[in-house]
């Protein structure tokens, strides 16, 4: 048997309505400008997302405009202190409020729909095929990674067991830098301006807004389809990604989507528009030229592209690493 366990189904209506009545009362708010001051924009009665925003990062939390834009179309959930947050720009923020019931009153209800929301969305998460975290007779097995030396690495480590049953926090490092070639007897630098980070699996998903990116607005990382995409930390010297691009982070928690086990894997990509091919320096020690056109296509074919895997967009797989649980011998 396999750690899936499945609960019996029942009716989940009623979480279904929790969840909708906080997104009413969100919308209620918004759109009735409650905690908004009317020196903003004094013809204009409810919230904007800029508005919002910029209050949400006044009073202690920032968030993307998605994210506030996946609230108002009902698409993702405030977690704790998120909600808190936007209790304080809606019932703290002013000492004017603009919804007819009084604030108290308001603030109490809005906080008793998040709390029930909270708790059946708990029930619903307890009713999901899972995969039993305590199984002894499971183990995660770890593959090499395969990269190119020196410029691009994915090294996954051990799950960690996440808050909800049977989701795994998958920590990584992924480290990038610039080489140094020499094919031909020339010098030739070669880094990346941006890559493309995917994580698949047939038997797994990320869990919704736990993605790195999507958790909370952080510099240099921008969700896209598919996977996100670093921009930075780039070395100020050539404008190159250089370094561990998650730092402390995580990648994502991942949830199960079916009971067979297939592996999990981590990918890097790029196409040629991310890579910098630079010539080496010159007798005097200045930076060598950018190369461009068929020189620097020329050069990735030869030194990249040749032999490479590659997705379905053409990009090439510069980094890959996969992991998958087994039963433990």
């Amino acid at each position: 048997m396999s750690g899936i366990q499945q609960n019996s189904a029942t009716n989940s209506v009623p979480n279904l309505v929790s969840v909708g009545n906080y997104f009413k009362l969100f919308r209620m708010h918004w759109d009735q400008g409650t905690g908004r001051e009317g020196r903003i924009d004094p013809f204009r009665k409810g919230w904007t997302t800029t508005d919002f925003l910029n209050r949400m990062q006044k009073v202690g939390h920032s968030v993307s405009d998605d994210t506030v834009k996946n609230w108002l179309q009902n698409k993702s959930f405030p977690h704790r202190r998120q909600h808190e947050t936007i209790v304080k720009v809606y019932f703290g923020a002013s000492e004017s409020n603009r919804g007819e019931l009084s604030s108290n009153a308001a603030r109490d209800e809005f906080e008793a729909a998040w709390q029930m929301a909270e708790d059946s969305r708990h029930e619903r998460i307890e009713k999901r095929p899972r995969i039993t975290e305590n199984d002894p007779s499971f183990e995660w097995q770890i593959f090499a990674c395969n990269g190119i030396d020196g410029l691009t690495e994915v090294r996954l480590h051990q799950p960690r067991l996440g808050n909800e049953p049977g989701t795994y926090f998958i920590d990584a490092t992924i480290r990038i830098d610039r080489i140094e070639c020499e094919p031909n007897g020339i010098t030739i630098f070669i880094g990346l301006r941006d890559v493309f980070l995917s994580l698949t699996s047939p038997s797994y998903q990320a869990a919704k807004g736990t993605m790195i990116g999507e958790r909370s607005t952080q510099p240099h990382v921008r969700v896209t389809v598919g996977g996100v995409e670093f921009n930075g930390p780039r070395d100020k010297a050539h404008g190159c990604l250089v370094g561990d691009l998650l730092g402390e982070e995580y990648i994502a928690v991942i949830e199960p989507t079916r009971e067979i086990e297939h592996p999990i894997t981590v990918m890097l990509h790029a196409g040629r528009r991310s890579f910098s091919v630079a010539r080496g320096n010159d007798k005097d020690g200045n930076s060598g030229a950018e190369m461009v056109g068929a020189e620097k296509d020329a050069v990735l074919n030869a030194l990249i592209y040749k032999g490479r895997p590659k997705d379905g967009l053409g990009r090439a797989i510069l980094a890959q690493s996969r992991m998958r649980r087994i039963p433990r011998t």
